[in-house]
């Protein structure tokens, strides 16, 4: 009969319940097959955790990513939001933070790739980018990358324990190479394995160029925050941040489960070398001198300079004193 539709060969004698479970096994493979094509050179798209184009209208907030897991904001959506396809953390003071946390599944060994963008140059010690990782009632890890107002940019890691401050974990790392300059977008990778040690690496390279084939810094932690947590997106600027407000844009995150890792090398510091180079000649700006609580042996000095630097009260009974 020409209008009767028939089964493919493979398929005779199957209940049409059977059939399903075939054609839904097909249409799985070719997910993720299609999904391994996109994301070549990543770890296996089965092992895909989260993933967020934020290819979506202007929100007021995060919303949800593109495989369907929650944005949550644990200090509030104050200056969170979706504009023009990126997601914006807005920074508007010195001391400041905004971070939106991952809903969903939850990892140990985490491998997690976004990109990051400035509105404007700040001023001072500038604005950081961070990623969180392990996010879970024992702490969490962040990764940041610190943009400062010279255009260097800074790689570092810390952990931070519930109800305590952050501690760095090892030396920080300056990128040789890459001055940033406002709107230029770089791209991270960063990765949290392993538990005793936990290694932690980082790498961020300018787009338009080709990603750095080894970690530009990698720090072991013997006090490791080692059981599985959230991911997080954290934007941050120093207590001497000037030039503000500076909107942080992310994009194209992923997150995946890292497995199988082995200890790779630590790499040694750099900022010793790289901070001396090029030398500064040119003297800090002091302004906002103050003297308070003036008493007869005692008195309470303060300034401010335009850079990072260290100084000293020269004091004595006449104008001239040493």
């Amino acid at each position: 009969d020409p209008h009767t539709t028939h089964p493919p060969m493979g398929m005779l004698g199957r209940s049409p319940r059977s059939i399903r479970a075939v054609v839904a096994a097909l249409v799985a493979l070719m997910l993720l097959s299609t999904l391994g094509a996109s994301m070549a050179g990543a770890v296996d798209p089965r092992e895909l955790l989260h993933q967020d184009s934020f290819d979506r209208p202007f929100a007021k907030d995060w919303g949800k990513t593109d495989l369907g897991d929650k944005w949550f904001y644990p200090k509030g959506r104050t200056g969170i939001a979706v504009v023009r396809e990126r997601g914006h953390l807005y920074l508007d003071r010195a001391g400041q933070k905004r971070y939106a946390m991952l809903g969903g599944k939850r990892t140990r060994d985490t491998s997690v790739r976004f990109d990051m963008q400035l509105s404007k140059m700040p001023g001072g010690n500038g604005v950081a980018g961070t990623a969180i990782m392990r996010q879970s009632r024992e702490g969490n890890y962040q990764a940041k990358v610190r943009i400062s107002g010279t255009g260097r940019v800074w790689l570092s890691f810390s952990r931070k324990r519930s109800g305590s401050v952050a501690q760095m974990v090892g030396q920080p790392h300056i990128v040789s190479g890459l001055d940033y300059r406002a709107g230029q977008v770089l791209h991270v990778r960063t990765q949290a394995v392993r538990i005793d040690p936990a290694q932690l690496r980082l790498k961020v390279w300018p787009e338009g160029t080709k990603e750095p084939s080894d970690w530009q810094l990698i720090r072991n932690d013997f006090q490791d925050i080692g059981g599985v947590g959230r991911v997080g997106l954290l934007a941050s600027t120093t207590s001497n941040t000037t030039k503000l407000p500076v909107i942080v844009r992310f994009d194209d995150l992923t997150v995946n489960r890292a497995q199988g890792e082995t200890l790779l090398p630590v790499t040694p510091s750099n900022v010793a070398s790289a901070a001396a180079k090029p030398t500064d000649t040119r003297a800090p700006k002091i302004t906002s001198i103050r003297a308070k609580n003036v008493t007869e042996s005692s008195a309470v000095v303060t300034w401010q300079l335009d850079e990072a630097g260290t100084g000293y009260v020269s004091y004595g009974m006449t104008s001239d004193s040493d």
